[in-house]
């Protein structure tokens, strides 16, 4: 593997999927250790050694949340010079940091996580400087970063101009799933690699029995960007008491942020961040596990060009998948594409109820749909998968022994 810089704004094995993320591609055999710029405002995950990088530097990140101020014409102008001015000036001085570290390091490749306005940003301007391979790995689609952070039109569209430049600038992409493949590839000669978590361990086998006899336990991890999916499953859930074929229904959660809410009686348990080994012994107590996706049309992109990463810890439990997601969906079509999960395509009460109560009430659908998790977690978002995508993407050819 050629000598290696990584920039990202986060830093492996801290809490969080993308810590989690960066720490296991580092962790894939082959991949030799790395120089690492962090755009970390917390610097206390550098100061204790980190796995396979060599060297670091902590850098604050610009500030990218600058407004919450809707578009209007009246909003605009301030919007727009505090992107240009106030967060063009932060992102010069981020710059010069990530080239003197550069400079001093002398990679023959960068890796750079796109992930936040500000990576795509600063990527775009370092790689015009640099000679030697380039390669992106894209978690977040720029035109939903740009909704989000309510960025106005004019940088909007410079942002999405540096985006295609890099792509055009890159020699290999990392993307997540093959809608994104699909979406990016016409911008580009470089080769896409499909990069989508995996995790090691022994092969996974279907689970069938209920840790929880007169409950039925829904577990659900991770980030919450799914609103209306999420409020739709407690309206659903409050139409039948919480209850399902005469078990209580029990909603398990974790994850750093999240929000109940119900009409009813309701049972709930949060257990906060949790690290992985105890993630999966929580997931694989539950009756099914909950994915949902957004249906809002602001977070189309999301839902198309995106791949949640908490399916592979799911199927890694053996237990049915209650996939909540639009039909245009990544996640819907990889379901169908590999004849997984209970997939609900609607918002409505009724449809949420009538998918749960066939896992609650039929033992032979059940099973069938736990066999289908496993089968996924072993065949396709294996660890193996997970690894020759790294490798590929980060031009390793041969594992080292």
């Amino acid at each position: 593997m050629k000598q290696t810089c990584l920039i990202a704004a986060s830093v492996p094995g801290s809490p969080g999927v993308d810590g989690v993320f960066l720490r296991d591609m580092l962790d894939v055999p082959g991949i030799t250790p790395v120089s690492l710029a962090a755009m970390q405002s917390n610097q206390k995950w550098l100061q204790t050694p980190l796995r396979h990088v060599d060297s670091t530097i902590a850098i604050t990140p610009p500030n990218e949340w600058y407004t919450t101020e809707r578009h209007n014409a009246l909003t605009l102008p301030q919007r727009y010079c505090r992107h240009r001015f106030r967060f063009g000036k932060q992102l010069q001085q981020q710059l010069q940091h990530i080239n003197t570290f550069i400079r001093q390091r002398d990679p023959e490749q960068l890796w750079v996580v796109l992930n936040s306005i500000g990576m795509i940003d600063l990527a775009s301007m370092i790689s015009d400087s640099f000679p030697g391979t380039l390669i992106t790995q894209v978690w977040d689609d720029p035109i939903h970063l740009c909704k989000q952070r309510q960025i106005d039109r004019f940088n909007r569209s410079r942002t999405l101009s540096r985006f295609r430049q890099l792509l055009q600038r890159s020699s290999r992409i990392g993307v997540i799933c093959e809608e994104a493949a699909s979406s990016y590839e016409g911008q580009t000669n470089a080769a896409m690699h499909i990069v989508r978590h995996g995790l090691p361990g022994k092969s996974v086998g279907p689970r069938l029995e209920s840790d929880h006899p007169g409950e039925f336990h829904i577990g659900f991890s991770g980030s919450l960007y799914a609103k209306d999916a999420w409020q739709s499953l407690h309206r659903a859930l409050d139409s039948i008491d919480w209850q399902l074929a005469g078990r209580q229904v029990v909603l398990v959660v974790t994850g750093s942020q999240v929000q109940f809410r119900s009409k009813s009686t309701a049972k709930c348990l949060f257990y906060g961040w949790r690290n992985q080994d105890d993630l999966q012994r929580l997931l694989g107590s539950c009756d099914c596990l909950y994915l949902p996706q957004p249906f809002s049309a602001g977070q189309v992109e999301l839902a198309k060009l995106s791949f949640p990463t908490k399916l592979s810890s799911y199927v890694a439990t053996g237990r049915p998948v209650f996939v909540h997601s639009p039909q245009y969906s990544s996640v819907s079509r990889f379901c169908e594409e590999h004849s997984m999960g209970v997939v609900c395509q609607s918002l409505a009460p009724e449809s949420v109820v009538s998918q749960l109560q066939s896992l609650a009430c039929d033992s032979s659908y059940y099973r069938d749909q736990a066999e289908s998790s496993a089968r996924v977690a072993n065949e396709v978002l294996s660890y193996d998968a997970f690894a020759s995508g790294v490798r590929g993407m980060l031009g390793v050819s041969e594992v080292v022994s």
